[in-house]
């Protein structure tokens, strides 16, 4: 997994590279955040719901406060965090 962070027009972003049955283990922040994929498709679950995204499809919605992880099912995943008026270090 690579994990790439930085800021921009008042937002923070977190990219990360995923092969297939990496994970980005269960975690909270203290602020909403969109998690978008650039490429492949992941399995993004909070609470009792999971839901799959690949980039033609909607961004997932994680509510502050709310445990959540997701996982690539395909090499070559990349997904974008994003947090605005955020810290992407708020895990």
């Amino acid at each position: 997994m690579d994990v790439h962070t930085f800021g921009a027009l008042g937002c923070a972003f977190q990219r990360y590279s995923l092969a297939a049955g990496e994970t980005i283990d269960r975690h909270q922040h203290e602020v909403d955040h969109l998690t978008i994929v650039a490429s492949g498709r992941i399995v993004a679950t909070t609470d009792d719901r999971s839901v799959e995204r690949g980039p033609l499809d909607p961004p997932v919605l994680f509510r502050a406060n709310r445990y959540h992880d997701i996982q690539a099912i395909e090499d070559g995943t990349v997904v974008l965090n994003v947090f605005v008026n955020g810290d992407a270090h708020e895990r």
